[in-house]
Order: C-alpha cells, then sequence, then structure tokens
C-alpha cells in the first residue's frame, strides 16, 4: 500500500491491492519526503537526445500516432452511426495482416485486441463476426479467434464499469487477456458525469493506470459519443470545430494524443467521413469519404470526395445542384452510353456517388436498362422521365 494513502478503505472496496499500488493518493496525501536527497528528478533531454530520437519500431498501430502504443486515442461519432462496427473491422484487419485501413497504413504485426464495453449485447457480437469471419481463410478464421478479445459484460453479475470503482476488474480482464490494444466503448459507461471536470479527470486517470498496470504497452482506443446537429458534424475534423465534436467536457479531447471523428457524409447515414481533429505527434490526414458495405463490414474510399464542397451541404449553404433520376436519362437519350462518360457529364453538378446511386435508381424503375460493358441504354419506362 502507498505510505501516506490515507482515503478510506470502504471508498476502494473490491479493488486489489495491486491496483491500489497503481493508483494515486490524493495530492493533500502526499507522503513527505523521508530522505535527504529529496525527490527523484524527471529525466531531462537536450536537443542533442531530440536529434537522436525514433520511435521504435512497431509502435504505431494505425498511421503514424494515430493508434500508438501507451498512448489514449479517441473515436468520437454520433450514436447509431457505426463506431463499434468500425473498430471490429479496425481490428479484423489488423490481425489479419492488411496494409492498410480506410486508407491509412497498419503495423504488420499482427496484436492482441481486447473489447471491453456495453454497448453491444452477445447476439449482436455472434452477427458481426460471423460476417467478419465468412469472408476470411481458415488462416484469417484462426488469427481472430487467437487474438481478437471481448470481455463478455453482457453475462457478468456486475456488468459496472464506472471508473474508479471498476478500475481494478478492467486492470484485471486486460491482463489476464494480455492485450496490445484495449478498446473501451462507450465512454458514457465509465464515467459518472461527463460534463464535471473533477469527475472526468479522476476517471481518465484512473483508466490510465489500470491500463498501464495491465498491459504497460497497450494502446487505448476509447470510444466516445459525439455532439449532434448540422455544425457538429459539418465542423468534423476542421481547425475550428474539430476539437468540440465529443460530447461533454473537454478534459477528455485534451488528454488524448489523438482525436478521431466520423460523421455521416448523408442524412441517412449511408455513407460516413473520416477525419482527425487532433493528433499530437504526427500530421493531421486529409478528411475521406467512406463507402461502407455494411453487409461485409468493409469501408472504401470515395476519391471523387470535396470535403469543402460537403462541408457547405450539410450546412445548408450549398449550390443546391441536384442529380434526379430524370437527369441520367437525359444524358442517356442524348447518346451517351458508358457509365464513367455519364458520370463526366453530370459532375460539374453532383459527386460521382451520387450520379451512380441516380443510376442504380434509373435501372431500378425502368427508365434505364444496363447492358454489357457498363453501358446503359433507355427502358421502357425512359419516356416517363422527360
Amino acid at each position: 500500500m502507498n505510505a501516506g494513502l490515507k482515503r478510506p478503505r470502504e471508498q476502494f472496496m473490491g479493488v486489489d491491492e495491486e491496483t491500489l499500488e497503481c493508483m494515486p493518493p490524493e495530492i493533500e496525501d502526499v507522503p513527505k519526503v523521508e530522505n535527504e536527497q529529496g525527490p527523484r528528478p524527471f529525466k531531462i533531454w537536450t536537443a542533442i537526445e531530440f536529434q537522436n530520437y525514433n520511435p521504435p519500431d512497431g509502435v504505431d498501430i494505425l498511421g503514424k500516432a494515430i493508434l500508438r502504443h501507451t498512448q489514449l486515442t479517441l473515436l468520437c461519432g454520433q450514436g447509431g452511426i457505426g463506431k463499434s462496427t468500425w473498430t471490429l473491422a479496425l481490428a479484423v484487419a489488423q490481425i489479419c495482416g492488411e496494409s492498410s485501413f480506410c486508407g491509412l497504413p497498419l503495423d504488420p504485426k499482427p496484436r492482441k485486441w481486447l473489447f471491453i464495453g456495453t454497448e453491444n449485447g452477445a447476439d449482436r457480437w455472434k452477427a458481426d463476426l460471423a460476417i467478419v469471419c465468412n469472408q476470411l481463410d481458415e488462416a484469417g478464421r484462426a488469427a481472430v479467434a487467437e487474438r481478437l478479445l471481448v470481455a463478455a459484460i453482457f453475462d457478468d453479475e456486475a456488468p459496472d464499469l464506472e471508473l474508479p470503482d471498476a478500475a481494478g476488474r478492467i486492470q484485471a480482464t486486460i491482463r489476464e487477456a494480455q492485450a496490445d490494444v484495449v478498446v473501451l466503448d462507450p465512454w458514457a459507461e465509465l464515467v459518472a458525469n461527463e460534463i464535471d471536470s473533477a469527475v472526468v479527470k479522476a476517471a481518465i486517470l484512473s483508466l490510465r493506470r489500470a491500463v498501464r498496470c495491465g498491459s504497460p504497452n497497450a494502446s487505448t482506443l476509447l470510444v466516445v459519443h459525439a455532439r449532434t446537429g448540422r455544425e457538429a458534424v459539418a465542423d468534423a475534423g476542421g481547425n475550428f470545430g474539430g476539437m468540440n465534436a465529443q460530447r461533454g467536457n473537454r478534459a477528455l479531447t485534451n488528454n488524448a494524443r489523438c482525436v478521431l471523428s466520423i460523421v455521416p457524409r448523408y442524412e441517412d447515414g449511408t455513407d460516413l467521413v473520416l477525419a482527425c481533429a487532433k493528433i499530437n505527434d504526427g500530421e493531421k490526414f486529409a478528411p475521406r469519404a467512406l463507402r461502407v458495405d455494411r453487409g461485409r463490414l468493409r469501408y472504401a474510399i470515395d476519391p471523387s470526395f470535396n470535403v469543402d464542397e460537403w462541408r457547405e451541404e450539410v450546412r445548408g449553404k450549398g449550390t443546391g445542384r441536384k442529380c434526379e433520376v430524370a437527369d441520367v436519362v437525359e444524358v442517356v437519350r442524348s447518346g451517351v452510353r458508358k457509365t464513367g462518360e455519364i458520370v463526366d457529364a453530370l459532375k460539374t453538378k453532383v459527386e460521382r456517388r451520387t450520379v451512380m446511386d441516380r443510376l442504380d435508381a434509373a435501372v431500378s424503375c425502368g427508365a434505364l436498362q444496363k447492358v454489357a460493358h457498363g453501358q446503359y441504354v433507355l427502358g421502357p419506362k425512359a419516356d416517363l422521365y422527360q
């Protein structure tokens, strides 16, 4: 037990001795130095040490300093947007040795991922893992079975993750799993009050201690609910409002080394925009649009995405240009047949994705027919769209 720790033991009922050793005493309880040499100073670096410094190999799991050993990364997003799905897809991609995820490089060495949270129950986990594993070969399924671990909070007699009370169990679970990456989902279940600065700071400190004592080099990916509204969405990744993406007290984002944000690209939530609101030890990547294949839990970057135009449209200040079924029918009626040429004819109005959506809709309603070699011809109901 830390010498000088005077807090009542009943405050930490259920927390083991090893956890208490890792938890700092209250400021007023710090013991006085009992040796003549005084406190041990922090190590000091000069410009030469920084010049010679290079991050150790394998310290970065995603990108450069986006998800890094010993550091805290936040993933912010509105409720129901697919934050949990995104983190699962990231873990599977890294475990299976994929070279990148959403255009960001992945460490080729498979890591052990531990998910702790109350966001999803056993049914959801079973369904999502079935989708993932059905796409993998035998080696991939074996890797996921070995390295993707889930704390069965849904099957626990006391499924409480609120800090600091749950710090001991979280630490013990991390140690048991020997985790390299710890995903905690969601933050709202770990903190008693997202608004109160003192409560938030205490929860962050408790979480850091639990992860560090459980697995000294583990990365922490914390899933956080974001603010809602058009301005909050449009601010994603921007220098003016991106840091305000997180719901609640700013102490959380201030303590994170990297803050990622995922927001809906369209109002119907079909696609996403991934952005970097903050990164301390690397450079921000450009916001990117992700086309989501929910049936396969896969993400593909849309190269036609223009972030400035998208932000203007979200804020309701865009050009108002639209592409309807009648527009693609008119282009085909004029003699343009190939997909790429149809897109080129309309790209001054809208993005490629919108044109492709309207082509699909035109085929569905019989206004167009898709024939060989990615070409379109007028369909039996073309005359209805003039």
